[in-house]
């Protein structure tokens, strides 16, 4: 009978203390997200030479997606879901598809983040390492990989990159397309000069 009771009274103790804990973390929780929908109806207009073949049966096209931003303290985690069935005219035909391309967790102190998942960067004025995305142009370049970012002293960044850059809807494969590693060092005078 003791070891019931004990057993009741631990687990009702435990069920409180977690309970206080998960609301403590959900009151310090933020969720942030947006989402984009753009869609045309394309009708063959015969004075400005468009045809049906030109059409092809899809009259209706679209390009949408939603973000996701999970941040809790200084651990930060989201998800982007695209959709591009059809994507509209003018857009690559390749883009077309659906999926979630972009994942991604990073974890950001004082002087050092880490990001695993999906992530865009940038080594200095971007002549060496560029990723970034326009959704108007259709264009989303990221790294799948891992990113680390240090500053010593304050005004000197350094950054690590390790990754496979996007194509579209193409997963990576051995041998399909290059893997980007690359370090970068940062230094804003401005910062480490006191004047």
């Amino acid at each position: 009978m003791k070891r019931v009771l004990l057993l009741v009274m631990t687990v009702l103790i435990t069920g409180s203390v977690a309970r206080a804990q998960f609301s403590e973390v959900i009151k310090r929780s933020e969720v942030h997200g947006s989402f984009e929908f753009d869609g045309a109806y394309y009708m063959a207009d015969e004075g400005v030479g468009i045809t049906d073949s030109m059409i092809n049966g899809r009259n209706f096209a679209f390009n949408g997606f939603g973000k996701i931003t999970y941040t809790l303290g200084k651990f930060s985690a989201g998800l982007r879901y695209e959709a591009y069935l059809p994507p509209l005219a003018g857009f690559d035909p390749r883009i077309e598809g659906q999926g979630f391309p972009n994942l991604w967790a990073m974890y950001t102190s004082e002087r050092f983040s880490f990001t695993v998942g999906n992530f865009y960067e940038q080594f200095g004025n971007g002549l060496t390492l560029r990723t970034y995305e326009e959704w108007m142009l259709g264009y989303d370049n990221s790294l799948n990989g891992a990113r680390v970012t240090f500053e010593p002293v304050k005004g000197l960044l350094l950054k690590g990159v390790y990754g496979m850059q996007r194509f579209y809807w193409t997963p990576y494969t051995k041998n399909s397309r290059g893997i980007v590693k690359g370090f970068d060092a940062e230094m804003d005078f401005n910062q480490v000069i006191k004047g």
